[in-house]
């Protein structure tokens, strides 16, 4: 993946829903699939390191509503594995810890930095909620063969050390997702956050998926394939069926 540093002009985004966002990163390195992010030419093989944005980001607080929640993560995991070098999350993080303003950040918490910045994030848990997203396809491949899931292994940290936590398991495919396994080992008082395959045929994502299903559960191809041609849902619903009165298993949006 090519490593591209530039500047911003401003640290606080806005996303569609008008949600305030921060994005210390631009890209991400994990080549899901079904991500949406697909639909943008430039979004594969490169991540963009905003050098100057703890900069920006300490001139936009003076004047920022203290009690607006800032969403951090829309267009990059805060915790990629280049943070580990630059460190520009723990930076902003410690801006917003010392406004004490709401927070959610979104990750998929696989390598050591939950564990590395666990004294920061406890000490934000009162106004902190971590997002970690589970359905990242070579460790969703890793559980079905009895390993361990680190992202799970951190969200329970999280939990365990008393800071908010989410999971997202989405999406839900037939034949490839483990929603029982991941209940199984996620901390149960932890939520989960699902939804379908959202992705038409003719797409970049249908086609991505397809392949990756084809490659790596062939035994559930052609009922992937079949319904991402007819949009039919039915797994899908009879999942949610079995699950109805599991109040861990909540859909998209998010209940802040």
């Amino acid at each position: 993946m090519k490593i591209e540093h530039i500047r911003v002009r401003h640290a606080i985004d806005y996303s569609p829903h008008h949600h305030a966002y921060i994005n210390p990163y631009n890209g991400c390195p994990m080549d899901c699939p079904f991500c949406y992010w697909l639909d943008d030419p430039e979004w594969e093989g490169r991540l963009q390191v905003r050098d100057n944005i703890v900069e920006m980001l300490r001139q936009e607080l003076v004047q920022w509503d203290a009690k607006e929640r800032i969403y951090v993560g829309s267009i990059c995991d805060p915790f990629c594995n280049e943070e580990i070098h630059a460190g520009l999350t723990r930076q902003c993080l410690e801006l917003l810890k010392e406004h004490k303003m709401p927070v959610l950040l979104t990750t998929s918490a696989t390598n050591r930095i939950i564990r590395d910045y666990l004294s920061l994030l406890i000490e934000m848990r009162e106004q902190l909620t971590i997002v970690v997203e589970l359905a990242r396809p070579p460790f969703m491949k890793a559980m079905k063969s009895g390993e361990h899931h680190p992202g799970i292994e951190n969200a329970n940290l999280l939990h365990q050390n008393g800071i908010r936590t989410w999971t997202t398991y989405a999406p839900i495919i037939p034949g490839v997702s483990d929603l029982e396994g991941v209940l199984n080992v996620l901390d149960e008082e932890i939520p989960v956050y699902v939804e379908e395959l959202l992705c038409k045929e003719g797409t970049t994502q249908a086609e991505r998926v397809k392949k990756w299903v084809k490659q790596d559960y062939p035994e559930a191809y052609v009922t992937v394939r079949e319904m991402i041609e007819t949009q039919d849902y039915t797994d899908y619903n009879a999942l949610m069926k079995k699950y109805e009165r599991n109040e861990r298993i909540l859909n998209f949006p998010f209940r802040i």
